[in-house]
């Protein structure tokens, strides 16, 4: 993945931990999270002032929306790099990187 699209996923990652980190009565579902976050993306730029299409936002949904909520959930609450650059990726995949 280029550095110059890691801080625009790494941004939504974030989000996604810290959404799932707060101690609400009930915290919405990480999916639900990472989709609302993905949709945010919508009519935006990337950090190099490339359009994000919405092919590039139905694939990163795509990507989610195939993952179990148990698996959303997890890298919504890992600490662990690897596993965050993991997700980082498949959805980059999505801009033709």
């Amino acid at each position: 993945m280029s550095t110059q699209r890691r801080p625009l996923f790494s941004l939504a990652l974030a989000a996604l931990v810290a959404v799932s980190a707060v101690g609400c009565s009930s915290p919405p579902p990480a999916r639900l999270v990472a989709i609302e976050m993905i949709e945010t993306l919508r009519g935006t730029k990337d950090d190099n002032g490339v359009d994000i299409t919405d092919a590039e936002i139905e694939c990163m949904l795509d990507v989610v929306e195939a993952m179990s909520e148990e698996e959303v959930e997890t890298i919504a609450l890992s600490g662990d790099q690897i596993v965050l650059d993991s997700f980082s990726s498949k959805l980059s995949a999505c801009r033709g990187a």
